[in-house]
């Protein structure tokens, strides 16, 4: 298992949110805007088939880590 999806798995027990809400406001995070309803959705299937590789993630879920 991958550190990534370990420190996102963490991040929504300690704050009640799905993978869903989770890439939403990491892509706020990174972009200052929503995120297209077509991508979230194509990124939460992503994650769901077992792929980690997702750039904004990793730098939401690093920075709130360090808190």
């Amino acid at each position: 298992m991958s550190m990534l999806r370990l420190a996102v798995e963490s991040h929504g027990r300690r704050t009640g949110q799905g993978i869903r809400e989770i890439l939403a406001a990491a892509y706020f995070h990174k972009h200052g805007k929503p995120m297209p309803e077509q991508s979230l959705m194509e990124d939460v299937r992503r994650w769901e088939s077992g792929e980690c590789n997702i750039s904004y993630l990793y730098d939401f879920v690093m920075r709130t880590c360090a808190y």
